[in-house]
């Protein structure tokens, strides 16, 4: 009897811890397979790594470099501080808002022309305001990044376009950009769709180049690039549920490859962070310790390819079953082997 009530034990028990492995492993999604090659995923507020693929190698940004000269210039620059456009930068390669030679501009309206339309003239113009030349201000680019803790990222001029020491890793560009979207104006500015634009050579509207804006609910920024080096480079950040995630993707295939990417890993994040929210660290008393020195916690390892999150509610329910029947188990071992000790005691008395 004791032994079939064990086999019995044995088979519920299984049963039972089976399941909540099941319901682990089913409640899990799925990481997307993407095409890009380097990518990654992270939560603005912790600098939580949700995903990672290739994120540590050495890249050609394109001009996603803007995010970088955008917040630079923000952060040593008023808004309404009038910028006068040079020849080199009216000539600039690229894409531009066309602007003149001599054509004087606010930085916020220059602003706006690097980061919606992309203009490298507005870069190259930017850059000359600030530091006197291209050079000079990337070299400020650099002392930014190293400033923020970013180790493997080096610019060499501030718009993007191709130069072979100019490169970075999706991860640096995810951390640069968890610091430019703490920042309210620039946040704006990357928000925006589109805006009047009243040039000398060019009456226009700006229309923004990242298309998350208007193809994903929730999106926030941040913005895009190509070059044929690079292939297509993409930041883009989104918020849902009180969370917001921000998704880097360099070397894409095509734009609306690094496009449907972005829109995989967003909804991968968001599902990740439905199952397991992320806590925020509680502030303490001493002094806080800025954004820009946090590091990324990695709770994945790229390339990922299932991701399970623990079930805390079916393990403490299957400990628990298992406790009880243990205890019943032992009980019934204990009344049998008394009543065999009975049975002996009997027999020997009757024998007698």
């Amino acid at each position: 009897m004791f032994l079939r009530m064990l086999l019995i034990f044995a088979i519920v028990s299984a049963a039972v811890f089976g399941n909540a492995i099941s319901v682990t492993a089913a409640e899990a999604p799925v990481a997307p397979k993407i095409s890009s090659g380097s990518a990654i995923i992270m939560e603005k507020e912790t600098g939580t790594i949700l995903f990672e693929k290739a994120a540590k190698e050495r890249m050609y940004p394109a001009s996603i470099t803007k995010i970088v000269t955008g917040i630079v210039a923000l952060e040593i620059s008023e808004l309404e501080e009038i910028v006068t456009v040079s020849e080199e930068a009216r000539y600039e390669e690229g894409t531009r808002v066309y602007l003149s030679p001599g054509e004087q501009k606010s930085m916020k309206l220059l602003l706006y022309g690097l980061l919606l339309n992309s203009g490298n003239d507005a870069a190259t113009a930017i850059a000359e305001h600030i530091d006197g030349s291209k050079r000079n201000f990337a070299d400020r680019m650099n002392e930014f990044v190293k400033e923020i803790g970013v180790q493997q990222t080096h610019f060499t001029n501030p718009h993007g376009l191709h130069e072979s020491q100019h490169y970075t890793t999706a991860i640096d560009m995810a951390l640069i950009t968890r610091y430019a979207m703490a920042n309210s104006v620039f946040r704006e500015i990357v928000a925006t769709k589109t805006l009047p634009w009243d040039g000398e050579e060019w009456d226009s509207e700006l229309v923004n180049h990242n298309k998350l804006l208007w193809r994903y609910e929730g999106a926030t920024g941040v913005k895009n690039g190509y070059t044929d080096q690079s292939g297509n480079t993409l930041v883009a950040s989104a918020e849902r549920n009180g969370n917001e995630l921000i998704v880097v993707l360099l070397k894409g295939d095509s734009s609306e490859a690094v496009y449907d990417d972005a829109v995989h890993l967003l909804d991968y994040g968001f599902e990740l962070l439905q199952i397991s929210p992320i806590e925020p660290e509680v502030e303490k008393e001493e002094p806080a310790v800025p954004a820009t020195t946090i590091e990324p916690i990695v709770i994945e390892k790229a390339p990922i390819k299932e991701t399970s999150v623990p079930n805390y509610s079916n393990w403490l329910l299957a400990i628990v079953w298992f406790t009880m029947n243990l205890f019943i188990v032992m009980v019934a071992f204990l009344r049998w082997k008394k009543s065999r000790r009975d049975y002996r005691i009997n027999s020997e008395r009757h024998e007698s």
